[in-house]
């Protein structure tokens, strides 16, 4: 709720932002857990794609970010707990996207071992980092009153810095956990 009156102190300003700052921090720690390093690793089905099959996933997840970023402005804002829960829906993506990259294609179910498949995956993951992402932010801007916005701005961006940090160790350890080195399918 807005206060009439001046600003919050900073602990009662954060208070307020601190579990939506969380949910922002938690999915891109989920999220860079699997993507570039996982995701580019994706070995494709079809030899033809040997060498394009890092960008084309790069692609898949690009645009599915930008089409989560949009959903915002088209769709209604969940609430707090809503955005908790598509926090924990997105928290599923990230280990098929690494399951998808430790398996060869020859290993999985007919349906999961196609391109199109690996694609959609990583593209999901790109709308869920994103959705997730900027609702937390809005959330949180909306959470405070005019005089406490820069406070709890700032705060935001230092947990969505804090998730980009952590999430970059998480995938760093992800794909040496995995042996993955130079991407693209190139496994040792």
């Amino acid at each position: 709720r807005a206060r009439a009156r001046g600003p919050l102190s900073p602990a009662a300003a954060a208070a307020r932002v601190v579990d939506l700052a969380l949910a922002l921090a938690l999915s891109f720690v989920l999220c860079l857990a699997a993507f570039p390093g996982a995701a580019t690793a994706i070995s494709p089905a079809h030899p033809a794609l040997r060498g394009w099959m890092p960008l084309l996933l790069i692609a898949c997840f690009n645009c599915g970010d930008l089409f989560g970023k949009a959903l915002p402005a088209c769709a209604p804002l969940p609430g707090r707990r809503a955005l908790w829960a598509f926090v924990a829906l997105h928290a599923l993506l990230p280990p098929c996207v690494v399951l998808r990259a430790a398996a060869p294609p020859s290993a999985l179910p007919a349906p999961l071992a196609t391109d199109a498949a690996a694609a959609l995956l990583v593209g999901a993951l790109g709308i869920s980092t994103g959705a997730t992402t900027t609702w937390a932010l809005v959330l949180a801007a909306r959470a405070a009153a005019p005089a406490d916005r820069d406070l709890t701005g700032q705060l935001s961006v230092i947990f969505l810095v804090g998730g980009l940090c952590a999430g970059s160790l998480c995938g760093l350890a992800v794909s040496a956990a995995l042996g993955l080195g130079g991407g693209g399918g190139d496994r040792p």
